[in-house]
């Protein structure tokens, strides 16, 4: 049974093969993430200013 499967060295060099691109595409990811949140978080904060700004104007 054991004959069918492919050798160690290349299915652990599949494996490698495909969490090196795993890994790649996660970190790619979670850089446009943080990117995406950095520019929420400077846009929520110019939008608070504006807020305290329109309310002040008001009163």
């Amino acid at each position: 049974m054991q004959d069918n499967l492919l050798p160690k060295s290349d299915s652990d060099y599949q494996l490698k093969n495909v969490r090196h691109h795993f890994d790649q595409y996660l970190s790619s990811n979670l850089n446009l993430v943080m990117i995406q949140i950095s520019k929420l978080k400077i846009q929520s904060k110019e939008l608070s200013r504006q807020q305290m700004g329109d309310t002040r104007k008001d009163k």
